[in-house]
C-alpha cells in the first residue's frame, strides 16, 4: 500500500491510484481504482500557513483525499522570468504533509503581476472584458501565451522537483485559470473578444481559411471590398466561433506543451459547461477541441441542470482524459442537490469531483452530509461507463443557438427516448470527436444517432459520418439540408440510414 508520511489511515485506504501519470496524452487515460473529491482553497482564503492547516484539518476531518489550491501569480512571479516560491511552498508543504492529492489553479485574472502588457478583451462594444484587476487578456495576443504557458510551465518544474520524493505525486495536474469565474475560457456573461488585436488577427485567419474577399462574400453573402471592412462583429457565426475555439485551442495548447515539457506533470482545463445555454459566450461548444493536449478536464454543472445528460455530453469527448464534475458550496448548493450532483456523476462515470466555495467551517458544519456518503461511494472501485450507442450534435448547429438556448434542446428528445428517460448511459459527441478519434467510434457498435434538428452541418461532418464504421440513425429528412455556412447541400450528399445507403 502506498502511503503519505503523517497521512491518516484511513485517509490512505482511500487515496487515488494513478498509474504512470505522466505528461503524454495517453497517461490521462489510466484507470483509476479510486477517485478524489478535492475541495478548492482560493488563495484569499488563505493568507498564510495558519489558515492552511485549517483548510486541510477540516479536508480530513471529514476523510476527503484531495484539494485544490489556487496560486496568484503575482505572488510567485514578481518579475517577468523571476520567481519566488516561498507562498507556494508555505501552503503546498502543509497539503503535502496532510496526505492528500492536489490540482493546482494559477488565477491569471485576478491575481495578475502588474509587468504583464498584453492587450486586454473586449466585448462587442469595444469595451474592456472585466473590472480593473480583472479584466481579462486577449488570447488573440501572443503575448498572453507567452507569458501564461511560461509560468504554467515552471510552476510545473518545480512543483515536480520539490515533492518528487512523494510517491505517489501529490500534484494531479495544473491548470490556468482565464475568466472571472476563474476557468479556462472566455467570459461567460458577454460575447468577447472583439479588441483592435483580436479583429486583426481573425481577418488574418480569415485569410488563411477562405483565400480572397471574393471567397468570404459567397460564404457569408456580402459584400466587402477588401479585408479592412471586415469585422468580428459581422462575422458569420461559423467563422465566428470556429475562430474563438482556434484562439482558445491554441492557448491551452501553448499552456499544455509548457507544463508536459516536465516529466511527469499533467495539465488540467475548467470549463462552466460545454453545452448550456451561455455555453457559446464561453467559447467551449467545441469541447474535444480545447481538450485534445490535455490531461484533466472538469466542468462545473449549475445545481439545476441534467447531470446524468450533462455527464454523457463530456464522456462522450473525454474518454482519454482524467474527467470530472465540480460541485459549488453551501449557499449556492443545498446540500441535498449538491449529494445528487456528486452521485449522479460518479454514477455516469466521472473520474474525480472537485468542490468550490467551501470554507472550512462550512466542512466542518455537521449539518451538511454531502461529504461522508459522496466518500462511500467514492471508495468503491471504479467503474468506467462505456456505451455502445452515441448522439452526434453538429456544431454548424449549436452554434446557431445564440439566444440563451442549450445545445441540449437540439436533442432532448432523442435522448430521453434511447436513454429511457435518462436512466441508461449513451455519449454525446460533436464533430471533432468524429474527425479527431475516428478510431472511438467502433465502439459505437449500436451505432450514431443524428438528430432531426441538425439542419446545419458541415462538409467535414458529413464525410465522415458516410465513412462511419458503425451503423448510422438519421432521425428527420431535413438534417444536413445546409452547410455551415446556410447553403443548400445537394440531395444526394444528405446524410443517410444505415439502412438506406
Amino acid at each position: 500500500m502506498i502511503t503519505y508520511a503523517g497521512a491518516p489511515a484511513a485517509l490512505c485506504l482511500m487515496s487515488l491510484l494513478v498509474a504512470g501519470m505522466s505528461s503524454c496524452l495517453e497517461a490521462s487515460a489510466e484507470m483509476t481504482e479510486q477517485r478524489l473529491l478535492m475541495p478548492n482553497a482560493w488563495a484569499s482564503w488563505v493568507p498564510d500557513t495558519a489558515a492552511m492547516r485549517d483548510f486541510v484539518d477540516a479536508w480530513t476531518s471529514r476523510g476527503v483525499n484531495g484539494c485544490g489550491l489556487q496560486i496568484p501569480w503575482d505572488a510567485i512571479e514578481p518579475e517577468e522570468g523571476r520567481f519566488d516560491w516561498t507562498w507556494l511552498d508555505e501552503r503546498l508543504d502543509v497539503v503535502v504533509d496532510a496526505g492528500l492529492r492536489v490540482h493546482l489553479r494559477l488565477a491569471t485574472q485576478n491575481h495578475r503581476p502588474g509587468w504583464v502588457d498584453s492587450e486586454l478583451m473586449c466585448g462587442r462594444g469595444g469595451e474592456v472584458v472585466g473590472a480593473g484587476n480583472w479584466n481579462m487578456l486577449s488570447f488573440a495576443d501572443p503575448r498572453t501565451a507567452g507569458t501564461v504557458s511560461s509560468a504554467m510551465g515552471a510552476v510545473a518544474a518545480h512543483v515536480q522537483q520539490r515533492y518528487a520524493h512523494v510517491e505517489p505525486h501529490p500534484v494531479v495536474c495544473i491548470l490556468p485559470q482565464f475568466s472571472g469565474p476563474a476557468e479556462t475560457e472566455y467570459a461567460h456573461d458577454r460575447w468577447s473578444d472583439f479588441s483592435d488585436i483580436a479583429q486583426k488577427d481573425f481577418r488574418a485567419w480569415l485569410r488563411k481559411r477562405h483565400g480572397t474577399v471574393d471567397e468570404v462574400n459567397f460564404r457569408w453573402r456580402a459584400l466587402y471590398a477588401d479585408w479592412d471592412q471586415i469585422t468580428l462583429q459581422a462575422a458569420h457565426p461559423w467563422d465566428f466561433n470556429s475562430y474563438r475555439t482556434a484562439r482558445l485551442s491554441a492557448l491551452i495548447e501553448a499552456c499544455a506543451d509548457a507544463v508536459h515539457e516536465v516529466a511527469g506533470a499533467a495539465m488540467g482545463v475548467q470549463f462552466g459547461s460545454i453545452w448550456d445555454g451561455i455555453s457559446v459566450c464561453r467559447g467551449t461548444r467545441d469541447a474535444r477541441a480545447l481538450i485534445e493536449h490535455t490531461d484533466w478536464v472538469v466542468i462545473d454543472d449549475y445545481p439545476l441542470y441534467d447531470h446524468a445528460m450533462s455527464m454523457d455530453y463530456l464522456r462522450g469527448h473525454a474518454h482519454d482524459k482524467m474527467w470530472g464534475n465540480e460541485v459549488d458550496g453551501p449557499g449556492i448548493v443545498p446540500d441535498e442537490m449538491g449529494l445528487e450532483q456528486c452521485l449522479t456523476s460518479l454514477e455516469r462515470g466521472a473520474r474525480f469531483l472537485w468542490v468550490a466555495n467551501w470554507p472550512a467551517d462550512s466542512i466542518r458544519d455537521g449539518r451538511w452530509t454531502f461529504w461522508e456518503k459522496v466518500m462511500a461511494v467514492m471508495a468503491e472501485p471504479y467503474q468506467p461507463v462505456e456505451p455502445d450507442r452515441a448522439i452526434v450534435v453538429s456544431l454548424a448547429t449549436a452554434y446557431r443557438q445564440e439566444g440563451g438556448q442549450g445545445v441540449e434542446g437540439l436533442f432532448i428528445g432523442l435522448y430521453r427516448r434511447l436513454t429511457d428517460g435518462g436512466a441508461q448511459p449513451v455519449d454525446i459527441i460533436t464533430d471533432t470527436v468524429l474527425t479527431a478519434r475516428p478510431e472511438w467510434l467502433a465502439r459505437y457498435e449500436s451505432g450514431l444517432h443524428i438528430p432531426s434538428s441538425q439542419l446545419w452541418m458541415s462538409d467535414e461532418l458529413v464525410r465522415a459520418l458516410s465513412d462511419a464504421p458503425v451503423p448510422v440513425y438519421v432521425e428527420g429528412d431535413r438534417v444536413g439540408l445546409l452547410d455551415a455556412y446556410g447553403m443548400p447541400r445537394p440531395v444526394e450528399d444528405l446524410p443517410r440510414s444505415a439502412e438506406e445507403r
